[in-house]
């Protein structure tokens, strides 16, 4: 016979009950194994402590004692560590040494120049990260007002967020995405791409291109993506000065996607304009094309 709606329902309400009265059941045997097994553990315990000497005892307890004193010492050390760190401003004295970057117009030149400054960003990445303060287990959409040197500051736009997936699958996810940022495909200026085949000869995946302000005015980006077994990172910088034509602003971003120890996967972005001011200079907003590259 066909049963109701109402019929199959209490059906699989009963035979959920039923899974429940299992499950209780081996729990209860669980529990009750368990806590004799601890019990006899216990008494074996008992019968092999009454056997030590008191001298035995005293040693042991004095031991445990110097270990538990050695471990708060420890940890006292590396509170106040990282206490007196917190309070040292950091700076970028030698650590943007290598920004004013030029690229020549020798071929040979040019093709060694993007390969070294794309590899310079690269492995610059972890020092910049630190420096942008990135929180350890937030998401955020804002900028960040850092010391370069010497009563001069910066801002660093910064955004972090976490996927809950495996990191190939994160980078297919968002490398569209990127690639599409890194290629100004949704800037305001048009962009074109310089020195194609150079680029290909470095690396498939790096592009040079040039986006036009005005007439007088242009930049230039280098864009190229690492991977590793952790981690892919996509490093943007602006040559400071390109011997075909004139003096460039400064401004570097990096993408990166790292493993956590969780199995998840953190994407941070961050993005350094050439915006340094003094103690005695009045902080200004951005201009909305740097402010679109931020939020982008």
């Amino acid at each position: 016979a066909v049963m109701s709606p109402s019929e199959l329902l209490e059906k699989k309400k009963e035979h959920q009950r039923m899974l429940n009265r299992m499950k209780q059941k081996r729990l209860r045997h669980r529990y009750l194994l368990e806590k004799q097994q601890l019990q006899d553990q216990a008494q074996n315990l008992t019968e092999r402590l009454s056997m030590i000497k008191v001298k035995d005892i005293i040693m042991f307890t004095t031991r445990k004692n110097l270990l538990n004193e050695y471990q708060s010492t420890r940890n006292l050390a590396q509170m106040l560590t990282e206490w007196v760190a917190s309070t040292v401003p950091r700076t970028l004295s030698q650590l943007l040494a290598w920004v004013n970057t030029a690229l020549f117009a020798d071929r040979e030149a040019r093709k060694l120049g993007m390969d070294w400054y794309s590899q310079h960003l690269y492995h610059n990445t972890n020092r910049m990260v630190e420096f942008a303060g990135f929180p350890s287990d937030n998401k955020l959409a804002d900028f960040n007002v850092v010391e370069v040197s010497n009563g001069k500051h910066n801002l660093i736009g910064r955004i972090q967020y976490t996927y809950d997936m495996p990191l190939e699958q994160t980078y297919e996810a968002l490398k569209g995405r990127i690639w599409s940022a890194l290629r100004g495909d949704t800037a305001p200026h048009v962009s074109e791409f310089l020195d194609q085949d150079l680029t290909h000869a470095i690396d498939k995946e790096m592009l040079y291109r040039r986006a036009v302000l005005s007439v007088d005015e242009a930049n230039y980006y280098i864009c190229r993506v690492f991977y590793s077994e952790d981690r892919i990172i996509f490093s943007i910088g602006y040559f400071f000065a390109e011997e075909n034509t004139y003096v460039n602003v400064k401004a570097y971003a990096w993408f990166t996607q790292h493993r956590t120890l969780g199995g998840e996967v953190d994407l941070c972005y961050q993005f350094i304009p050439d915006l340094s001011y003094t103690d005695s200079q009045t902080l200004y907003s951005l201009r909305p094309e740097d402010r679109d590259l931020v939020y982008r």
